[in-house]
């Protein structure tokens, strides 16, 4: 079984943790271990590495969703009083969502022999008649 600390250290390998935000890491962490571990075929080993490391790259893009949002506060670039106008800069920002999107799905694409198969497909069927009439 994967433990909570596992995904938090591989977490803190992947981005700098504050100490006012460790608790939320940690929840965060909880939370993306606790998806991966719902989507887990029966037979998988629990103490796969790349469970812990897909939960951390799970957290660290929720955490750069939560950052993002707190930074939009701290990273104004312009304010203007007359007609009241206000402007962010969210360069910083996107580059950091896509990177977190790109960890985030490599590490789910390296677990996916464990995953369970839920999926589902529709379409068309063809059947073929040796013999048409």
């Amino acid at each position: 079984m994967a433990y909570i600390w596992e995904v938090t250290d591989a977490l803190s390998l992947l981005t700098d943790i504050a100490d006012s935000e460790k608790e939320t890491a940690e929840a965060i962490c909880q939370r993306a271990l606790d998806e991966i571990n719902a989507k887990l075929k029966p037979e998988v080993e629990q103490t796969d590495p790349r469970i812990a490391a897909a939960a951390a790259g799970i957290a660290f893009y929720k955490l750069c969703i939560k950052r993002c949002g707190i930074q939009k506060e701290a990273e104004m670039t312009s304010f203007k009083a007359g007609d009241l106008s206000i402007s962010y800069s969210t360069a910083d920002a996107k580059e950091q969502l896509s990177l977190a999107k790109e960890i985030c799905d490599k590490a789910m694409l390296e677990i996916t022999p464990l995953l369970s198969d839920n999926g589902f497909y529709f379409g068309k069927v063809d059947i073929y008649d040796a013999n048409p009439a």
